[in-house]
């Protein structure tokens, strides 16, 4: 399929560029969903409603001419689950109508916070809200993506609550591990979703927790390492798991994170004096400067900087740095 002329068709020509940045041709394009549309940069709503339209009828029209494709993918995800506390309670005591207006204004919470910190909604279940970081679009932090996402959920729930005068709480769960991501389901019905331990461990947590608790896996508390404030739950038993199990209860996100031990620094010579003349300018001509560092992940970019601010450090002169993140 040639996603260049698809777009032409649609009048939405402008998006071509987006889509060949980002990887999307015609193996993930019936994939595509709101939140991946609002995480492509897609300000429009009507493009945004005319592309999901125009999705529907590509998955529709594969659908009717093949069989459905069952064959898997692995992948490494954390998987997110918040529902309201108490929801069937809540709704028999708010009656159909301001249900519904209420379900609407969650989701619609939810969801893009789900999306501005990069994951995918999967589905809704009921009040339930199921969100899946790194199955289209990895990350290397997807963790510490779906950490911060809890946090503010909780907090944006708690906030809602306030404007439609009733209190609202809610439970999260949160955990990482390899999954099947694929479409599953039959020829009237199938959608793009994941399984694996790590689906069915967040929600176990889900279930689990208290009334505005987070709860995490083990292995997602170590990917965030001491960015998440948490108590360590030891000796935890999980419905349908056969051991016990260590998980976190988080508090907050650390207002700053405890800067790791130096490693010995090797290579970047270039670059580490380039930052040396810059200070040197800086210093001879009495004026501060900004200095942008960009890279792909892992080539060393922290410890260049580390090394950078121990120089200048030596020389007197005040140096911060900030990490600049795309979702915020």
């Amino acid at each position: 399929m040639d996603i260049q002329a698809w777009l032409g068709e649609l009048g939405l020509s402008q998006y071509v560029d987006v889509f060949y940045r980002n990887d999307i041709d015609d193996t993930v394009l019936t994939d595509l969903g709101e939140a991946d549309l609002k995480e492509l940069g897609l300000v429009s709503l009507g493009h945004r409603k005319k592309l999901l339209t125009a999705i529907k009828k590509l998955r529709l029209s594969q659908t009717a001419e093949s069989p459905l494709n069952v064959d898997g993918e692995n992948r490494q995800v954390t998987v997110l689950f918040a529902d309201i506390a108490g929801f069937v309670a809540l709704s028999g005591k708010l009656g159909t109508e301001p249900t519904y207006d209420l379900l609407n204004q969650y989701f619609q919470i939810v969801d893009d916070i789900i999306a501005r910190y990069g994951g995918r909604v999967d589905k809704h279940i009921g009040d339930n809200v199921m969100g899946v970081f790194g199955v289209l679009l990895a990350h290397k932090d997807d963790p510490e993506r779906a950490v911060r996402a809890a946090v503010e959920i909780r907090e944006a729930v708690a906030r809602l609550g306030e404007r439609v005068n009733c209190p609202l709480h809610i439970h999260i769960g949160v955990a990482n591990g390899q999954v099947v991501a694929s479409h599953m389901g039959s020829h009237i019905h199938d959608e793009y979703t994941v399984i694996g331990p790590a689906v069915n461990l967040a929600a176990r947590l889900e279930g689990l927790s208290g009334l505005d608790e987070i709860l995490v896996s083990d292995s997602v508390k170590k990917a965030v390492g001491d960015l998440v404030l948490a108590d360590h739950l030891d000796q935890v038993k999980i419905k349908g798991i056969d051991h016990l199990l260590t998980i976190w209860r988080v508090q907050r996100i650390a207002a700053s994170q405890a800067e790791p031990q130096l490693s010995q620094f090797v290579g970047r010579q270039r670059e580490l004096q380039a930052l040396t003349d810059a200070l040197k300018s800086c210093i001879n001509q009495g004026d501060g400067r900004v200095v942008y560092v960009r890279g792909e992940a892992g080539i060393g970019k922290t410890r260049l900087l580390q090394e950078f601010r121990q120089i200048t450090e030596q020389q007197g002169v005040i140096c911060h740095s900030a990490a600049i993140l795309d979702f915020g």
